[in-house]
């Protein structure tokens, strides 16, 4: 099984994304998240093989939680997501 998690803020890109996600790939398990407190919290305990990450979120950047995330799963890939 492949998982994957996005974390994302916006509620209403984050279900499109799923929703897109699970039409091209649907034997994949998709856990969401919408800040880096929830995200990590998912990430220790989903172990994502793959993290769709806004480089925007409310109480940390993005880029700071990939830091984190790497630091403690290394083997996880993340791929960034913004609008800027």
């Amino acid at each position: 099984m492949f998982y994957i998690l996005l974390i994302e803020d916006d509620r209403h890109f984050r279900t499109i994304l799923k929703q897109e996600l699970n039409h091209w790939f649907p034997s994949v398990l998709i856990e969401e998240a919408s800040d880096s407190r929830e995200a990590m919290e998912k990430m220790d305990s989903f172990y994502p093989q793959l993290v769709f990450m806004d480089i925007r979120l409310p109480n940390e950047s993005g880029l700071e939680l990939t830091r984190k995330i790497k630091a403690k799963h290394p083997t996880s890939d993340i791929v960034m997501l913004t609008s800027h």
